[in-house]
């Protein structure tokens, strides 16, 4: 019987019994910090004292030994696997136990010669065929094996982390990912990765606005809008940091993307007074009214403005217009968000 472990670039060890789900969804036995991983990325299971690997679906692909997993296939001792930017080794141990130290003769001892008499020592009897060890003398103990297999087992160690070692530092690690404890937000790159319409809709979301702002406190500038995909509201939203020169975009509150932007010109006047965390999709008018107004560090309360005029697919629309913020409702109640960044004349911002 065989034990699997898949030894990660990061040092993590994950023991393989039954099926292990690796991915960044939350109903996943291993959740792995990367942006390139899937939800269900990949599944690792024995069958029949084999270790097997089959892809979930994944968007970016699972890759054994650099080569593009395909369904299903065996693994073995030493190989690759890579997700995303994490590298995993294979490692198949044998179960069995190190067999115990003996420390009583398996065979009846050797006749032993007697030694020869000496002048100043009385003559002892001649040993014979059938002498035997004196019960005085300790008898011989048959070497143990552990010393052996302890330092083969230093040396598989030893291996092992060298290789690891290798491994980490070939596939880079971003500062902010070893400051910040590695939070997806500051490793992501600016590609949009290739999630399915179905991961999108069914999988749940965590989500990583509270953890943004506090690092980085309220953003400059945002934006929130909802967007219908096969019937099912999606909250999207963009904040704006620019003396960080950073822009984040979120989707049902999980960061998906971050890009560099320009720095803000001088003297520029960022609404950075409003949380975009206190505007929900669906407010009424009087509740979307009072948080901004509250928000205002003038009291400012926005101005109504009717849009019906501007045809069929406005009737019963409004877009309310306060202190650096345009908010738009429709029959259903808030449906748009946008604070406005005033930059001096003649200059702007991403």
């Amino acid at each position: 019987m065989s034990r699997f472990t898949l030894a990660s670039s990061s040092g993590d060890a994950y023991p393989i019994e039954g099926t292990t789900l690796f991915g960044r969804g939350t109903e996943c036995t291993i959740r792995l910090d990367d942006a390139e991983v899937s939800r269900k990325h990949v599944s690792v299971y024995v069958e029949a004292d084999a270790l097997m690997i089959r892809d979930e679906g994944s968007a970016n692909g699972t890759f054994v030994n650099e080569k593009r997993l395909e369904g299903s296939m065996p693994l073995k001792d030493g190989d690759h696997i890579r997700l995303g930017q994490i590298v995993m080794i294979v490692q198949v141990t044998d179960a069995q136990d190190v067999t115990p130290t003996v420390l009583a003769p398996e065979e009846p001892p050797l006749p032993v010669e007697a030694p020869a008499p000496s002048a100043a020592a009385a003559p002892e009897p001649e040993a014979t065929e059938s002498t035997h060890i004196s019960p005085e003398q300790p008898e011989p103990k048959k070497k143990s094996k552990l010393p052996v297999v302890l330092i083969g087992c230093g040396g598989l160690v030893i291996v092992t982390l060298c290789v690891l070692v290798v491994i980490f530092i070939v596939s880079g690690v971003g500062f902010f990912q070893d400051l910040l404890g590695g939070l997806d937000l500051f490793s992501a790159g600016p590609d949009v990765f290739d999630y399915s319409l179905e991961e999108v809709l069914q999988e749940g979301t965590e989500d990583d606005r509270p953890g943004v702002m506090s690092y980085l406190g309220l953003p400059d500038a945002f934006t929130i809008s909802s967007i219908t995909m096969e019937g099912v509201p999606v909250r999207v939203e963009t904040w704006r940091y620019f003396a960080f020169e950073m822009r984040v975009d979120f989707v049902d509150g999980e960061a998906a993307l971050t890009m560099d932007i320009e720095p803000a010109p001088d003297d520029s006047i960022m609404p950075a007074w409003y949380d975009p965390l206190a505007f929900e999709l669906g407010m009424s008018p009087s509740e979307v009214t009072f948080v901004a107004a509250s928000a205002s560090p003038a009291g400012q309360t926005p101005e109504a403005i009717d849009l019906s005029e501007g045809g069929e697919d406005l009737m019963g629309s409004t877009m309310l217009v306060g202190d650096q913020i345009l908010i738009g409702l429709d029959p259903s109640g808030v449906v748009y968000v946008e604070t406005i960044a005033l930059f001096p004349e003649g200059e702007g911002g991403s």
